[in-house]
């Protein structure tokens, strides 16, 4: 795994190279034990499109280290990961459906994001780049597994949530660093 994070790494355009965190949720045994893989991503709901979601602010992978708003209780550990992500050239990336406040799923049905997400354009980056930042530029989204390096492994607990990034966390995240 660290060998193709390499290869990959030395691919990029710019080797821009972050420390960032990432809450895999349902999947955290599968990617704790095995690493990165497209066959994880959510296709029912993934904003940006079907990749991996990293962010700066513990915040953010906080609501999603046991799924979105499932909160275990003060005794049940939460994983959130840090990791290493080669970020190349990033662009700015719209939500595919636009934001609705209170609802994360944009007042869509399932069967209309899973379209979306099915969609190509919504399973890579934007031409000429190999991340994207979400338009509140507060997430890095990539697309490839080979750009991950899972460097330590948070497990926590918590009594509550850190606060919702759909909700009162909004525009208060601390920013993805842009490319200089």
């Amino acid at each position: 795994m660290l060998k193709d994070f390499r290869t990959e790494f030395r691919k990029v355009h710019g080797q821009r190279q972050l420390q960032l965190l990432h809450a895999p949720g349902a999947a955290h045994d599968l990617v704790a034990e095995r690493g990165f893989a497209k066959a994880y991503a959510n296709m029912n709901f993934n904003a940006y499109g079907a990749g991996f979601y990293f962010a700066q602010d513990l915040r953010l992978p906080d609501f999603f280290a046991t799924g979105r708003e499932n909160h275990p209780g003060p005794s049940e550990a939460r994983l959130v990961l840090l990791c290493c992500v080669a970020a190349g050239k990033s662009a700015i990336k719209q939500r595919i459906f636009p934001f609705v406040p209170g609802d994360p799923k944009s007042g869509r049905p399932v069967g209309e994001w899973q379209a979306e997400l099915a969609k190509p354009e919504n399973r890579k980056a934007p031409d000429g780049c190999q991340s994207c930042i979400s338009d509140t530029n507060d997430e890095l989204i990539v697309y490839e597994a080979n750009q991950i390096y899972v460097e330590y492994s948070i497990r926590y607990t918590s009594s509550a949530f850190a606060g919702n990034p759909y909700d009162n966390l909004r525009g208060s995240l601390k920013e993805i660093p842009q490319e200089t």
